[in-house]
């Protein structure tokens, strides 16, 4: 008989007794049949989840392993909701996996500490799990765990339009009211808009109607509104170790204002929070007829959620949605949507949005 290892490993990759994961935001993702082959020709089982079996054809390709399977929690036992076996069919459950020497996993867990699942990949020859092998076992089960605890917390949707009226009603004053605030050089009114914006952001989210996005699209400068995010994510982070060059040329753009503030907020902030003792970076710039965005940091590494988070609120703000890509290359995590690209490894972290410039 094959005696098999079994070890649950940390970032960094030593054995650990528990693994943590990253709880906010959600993200869809797409993988690149160059890169794992497709998801959709492969048989499932009826308990099959399209983004477990992508999760688990993602960690198989990126450890060049046979074997990688997700299992989530239901009712208090492990059902199999991502497979693949590259040398045998699909495994409807774990006993179907025959032949195992060694495997990595990682225990999925929420904010809380609750598991959730678990992602594991496994090989039928000895073998020592590389460091870069763990990181991004760690990775994949972080955004894994992401997705999981997100739809796990997913609020009763409302359909009611008067509360959607309310909404909209309301980010329009705040947003009339931050307008104001600007104007002033009192810095405790720019504090109290900052503080308004959020708490309506949080109002938003909690309402689940489609007021979610609930300011009609308007024309306004985007610079105008990269520089009140860039200060509210000054504010809310307490850093203030941010050079901004946003140039003095209007840049229209049409949109939900409110949305585009609150994802620049979100992608500056989460680059403050993973910088260490350098600074980050903010460029607004013009590439033909698109204005650009760009933060970068040389001293800043975020993990495969973080990153996905950062695009999935960008996201939010487009009129359609398209589903996230992520790719590992080498120490390098990219993971790229709807005219948004986040990348970050040991040379730094770039985020880049895009937006169409309004004509006239």
């Amino acid at each position: 008989m094959t005696a098999t290892t079994e070890h649950l490993y940390d970032t960094d990759g030593r054995i650990a007794d528990q693994a943590t994961s990253g709880t906010r935001g959600a993200v869809t993702m797409e993988i690149d049949t160059e890169l794992v082959g497709d998801a959709a020709s492969a048989p499932v089982d009826a308990d099959s989840d399209p983004f477990c079996e992508s999760v688990a054809r993602l960690a198989a390709s990126a450890l060049d392993a046979p074997v990688a399977f997700v299992t989530v929690v239901e009712s208090g036992a492990e059902i199999v909701k991502g497979a693949i076996d590259r040398e045998r069919s699909r495994p409807a459950t774990t006993t179907d996996i025959a032949g195992v020497v060694s495997r990595a996993e990682r225990e999925l867990q929420d904010g809380d500490g609750r598991v959730l699942g678990t992602l594991c990949v496994a090989d039928r020859r000895e073998r020592d799990w590389a460091e870069e092998d763990l990181a991004h076992l760690a990775q994949l089960s972080g955004l894994l765990a992401t997705q999981l605890s997100e739809r796990s917390a997913v609020p009763a949707q409302s359909s009611g339009s008067d509360l959607a009226d309310d909404l909209d009603m309301l980010a329009n004053s705040v947003h009339s009211l931050a307008d104001l605030a600007d104007r002033s050089d009192d810095v405790r009114l720019h504090r109290h808009a900052a503080t308004s914006r959020r708490r309506l952001a949080s109002v938003v989210e909690a309402a689940g109607t489609p007021a979610h996005r609930a300011e009609t699209a308007r024309q306004f400068d985007v610079r105008h509104a990269i520089n009140r995010a860039v200060r509210e994510a000054s504010f809310v982070t307490g850093d203030d170790r941010i050079e901004s060059v946003l140039g003095e040329k209007v840049l229209p753009i049409v949109g939900d204002q409110f949305a585009v503030e609150r994802a620049v907020t979100h992608i500056v902030s989460a680059a403050l929070d993973h910088t260490g003792s350098g600074v980050v970076r903010a460029e607004l710039h013009v590439e033909s007829d698109m204005a650009v965005f760009v933060v970068t940091s040389d001293d800043c590494t975020m993990s495969a959620g973080e990153l996905a988070r950062a695009v999935a609120s960008v996201d939010k703000t487009r009129p359609s949605s398209a589903a996230a890509g992520i790719r590992l290359h080498g120490n390098e995590t990219v993971v790229s949507g709807n005219g948004v690209r986040a990348a970050s490894g040991p040379d730094g972290t770039t985020m880049s949005v895009r937006w169409a410039i309004a004509n006239g």
